[in-house]
């Protein structure tokens, strides 16, 4: 993707979030020069909500997660096979069941 290619794709995600003058050059700033994606697409956003190492509250945002190489791998992976509604074996934890006394 070119710098222009990135200076109009974020000045698309930026008016359709509604973020107002002072947030888009934030914004600006991050998507064209440090490669930071600050409007993660909604599909990720709910299969982030499903996935087992999201904490929920008092975790980071959506946001942080979209950008770490890690998670991004698994969502396009799981994207590309149309399997964003499910969650692989292989990242499921075990479910821990109580012994009885």
């Amino acid at each position: 993707m070119t710098r222009k290619d990135k200076m109009e794709k974020i000045a698309r995600l930026c008016a359709a979030a509604g973020c107002p003058d002072k947030l888009r050059k934030i914004h600006f700033n991050q998507f064209v020069y440090r490669e930071w994606h600050p409007h993660p697409p909604r599909d990720f956003i709910d299969w982030w909500a499903r996935h087992p190492d999201n904490v929920g509250e008092g975790g980071s945002d959506p946001e942080s997660f979209f950008n770490c190489a890690r998670y991004y791998a698994q969502f396009r992976e799981a994207r590309i096979h149309g399997l964003l509604a499910e969650i692989p074996v292989t990242l499921q934890k075990p479910e821990v069941l109580a012994l009885p006394f």
